[in-house]
């Protein structure tokens, strides 16, 4: 936390909350002191006239701590936070296992949006939610479309350092399970057609994850969900060779054997 005092009034510049970095957007990237001075007072909520009483050396130092703690987020090494508190209350990341075709479709729909660095309070309100007890654990509450917009105005107080592992962590979840699942048809695959099959498959995935551009959230269920099917459906197949089900095999086809002996012999 850095603080500073001016006139014996002590001030204490926080995170950058989700609003702030909206609003203040355009001044981050700016290298004029007038948009540094607007930056600080925002987060620090000192008014400009006391900023002014600094000299330039009090101030640059000031502004360059600013810089390297509070404004030094770089979205691919930002941590995940399973979970979260915001003004007393607790919130869970959503349950991977049991994501519902609501969550998948509002974050396609939110991440598709040309605007869509400014929707991230959205994201967030989608990808957490209040906590709830669920017997012995935690989780989050179940996802409701007509409460997430009042939770997504509550975000916009939330500071950032929390969205970006979140965010990262949701779209790269359905990639990592799509490529596992990949590498096990590939090592359970015992004839040159299955391999054939599954090199195909391979390519044609890694392609369309390496277009530069993620597939929407759904578009990922859906390839996982056919392989995973494809690799049931090679299990089974596998399972056939198996010395118990050969020995199952067999003896229906003797019953069947028999049984059309003794339709003929009637």
């Amino acid at each position: 936390m850095i603080e500073f005092t001016i006139d014996k009034k002590e001030y204490k510049v926080g995170d950058l909350t989700i609003g702030q970095y909206y609003k203040l957007h355009n001044l981050l990237v700016m290298d004029d002191l007038a948009s540094k001075m607007t930056v600080v007072s925002e987060l620090s909520s000192c008014p400009q006239d006391e900023l002014r009483k600094l000299d330039s050396y009090q101030f640059n130092m000031l502004w360059n701590e600013v810089l390297d703690n509070n404004l030094n987020i770089d979205p691919n090494t930002q941590p995940f936070f399973k979970k979260f508190q915001l003004k007393e209350r607790t919130y869970y990341f959503i349950d991977m296992k049991k994501l519902t075709v609501g969550e998948m479709a509002d974050m396609d729909i939110l991440k598709s949006d040309p605007n869509k660095e400014k929707q991230i309070h959205r994201m967030m309100a989608v990808l957490y939610r209040p906590a709830k007890r669920n017997w012995f654990k935690i989780e989050a509450e179940d996802y409701d479309a007509n409460t997430m917009e009042d939770r997504a105005e509550e975000f916009m107080d939330l500071p950032l350092k929390y969205v970006y592992g979140a965010i990262r962590f949701f779209l790269q979840v359905p990639r990592s399970l799509c490529e596992t699942t990949l590498d096990s048809l590939m090592k359970t695959a015992k004839t040159k057609e299955e391999k054939e099959i599954y090199e195909s498959l391979n390519q044609f995935t890694s392609e369309l994850l390496g277009t530069g551009s993620l597939p929407s959230t759904s578009s990922l269920e859906t390839i996982l969900q056919k392989l995973e099917k494809l690799n049931e459906q090679t299990l089974s197949q596998h399972l056939t060779g198996l010395p118990i089900e050969k020995i199952r095999q067999e003896k229906n086809r003797m019953l069947s054997e028999r049984s059309e002996r003794n339709k003929t012999s009637n």
